[in-house]
């Protein structure tokens, strides 16, 4: 079943919630299950929690390599200052030797920059997309 088809079955029931969780996009989570809240009058702290769990993936491919290059050196600042420099592998590099491609130690380096990201830079250029301030409000 489509979740988005749950609030016609659920509202015949006049079924109120104290806690939804949702994972499709902001817009269509607001607008199926926002009415299966409870009303404020019954509770104050009735919430619809929405995951985010791929918004931040899906907003750095968005923005391309461009964006990934531009945010690089800043991630490599931040590698640097945890794991400090590995001398081998950068004379490997800058004397362009072609193994270092496949060296441990340089393919687990290479796959910590995605580990330092700038997400809530991300995740607020989702939000901003996404209009949820504006979603939020029209409720």
């Amino acid at each position: 079943m489509d979740a988005t088809e749950l609030p016609k079955y659920l509202l015949q029931n006049r079924k109120a919630f104290n806690h939804i969780e949702g994972y499709i996009k902001p817009k269509r989570t607001l607008s199926n299950f926002a009415p299966l809240l409870q009303l404020k009058a019954q509770n104050l702290k009735a919430t619809l929690l929405m995951l985010f769990p791929n918004a931040i993936m899906e907003k750095e491919k968005e923005l391309g390599t461009r964006y990934q290059k531009a945010d690089l050196p800043r991630r490599m600042e931040r590698l640097h200052n945890l794991i400090g420099d590995d001398t081998d592998i950068m004379a490997r590099i800058a004397t362009r030797d072609e193994t270092v491609r496949y060296d441990l130690e340089f393919l687990r380096r290479s796959s910590l920059h995605d580990m330092f990201s700038d997400f809530d830079r991300l995740f607020d250029l989702y939000l901003k997309d996404v209009r949820m301030h504006e979603l939020a409000k029209d409720l």
